[in-house]
């Protein structure tokens, strides 16, 4: 399931909403101070919790 209507809400660019959309397993997220670690993180917990609610 893809967040991709939420992008503008939470304002990820491409390379964020990649890794947001990234699906199950683990990513590793490698970036320098303010390049949207945090909201790139809050991303993939707002999908994994929508894929959830989907499956359901």
């Amino acid at each position: 399931m893809s967040i991709e209507t939420s992008r503008s809400q939470l304002e990820l660019n491409p390379d964020q909403l990649q890794a947001v959309n990234h699906g199950s397993g683990p990513l590793l997220i490698i970036a320098g101070a303010g390049t949207g670690k945090t909201r790139t993180l809050i991303g993939r917990l707002v999908a994994a919790r929508l894929r959830s609610l989907w499956e359901s």
